[in-house]
């Protein structure tokens, strides 16, 4: 995936729920959606889902400033050449990769601890 596509592609799956839609890729407004299903051991494995996708976020988060960073530095050197400036994006890609596979696993954890009720409770 070009590099361009791939950081606007995770940025958006990582927006932050703004519209306070429960989503995968809105670990904050999930996990609060989540709090509200009643006391138990589903609701605590529901909630170790969306802690591990706020992870999953900010390891993203970190992973997509410092490739920005190297980039942004190297950019500006004379002496970058093309190998370099890609270089410098390899790690976000492979953070990227990483962290859709994970979110997909993580959809399923949750589809395993949630009852359809709950489910509709916390995306409905």
């Amino acid at each position: 995936m070009p590099i361009l596509a791939t950081i606007a592609t995770v940025t958006y799956l990582f927006s932050r729920g703004s519209k306070g839609e429960a989503g995968f890729l809105a670990p904050a407004v999930l996990r609060e959606k989540i709090e509200k299903l009643p006391e138990g051991s589903t609701r605590t494995k529901a909630l170790g889902v969306a802690d591990r996708l706020d992870t999953l976020a900010r390891e993203y988060d970190s992973a997509s400033e410092a490739a920005m960073n190297a980039y942004a530095a190297d950019v500006k050197d004379w002496n970058s050449s093309a190998d370099k400036l890609i270089a410098d994006m390899g790690p976000l890609d492979m953070v990227r990769g990483n962290t859709l596979s994970e979110v997909t696993r993580l959809r399923d954890d949750l589809v395993d601890a949630l009852s359809p009720e709950e489910w509709d409770e916390v995306f409905g």
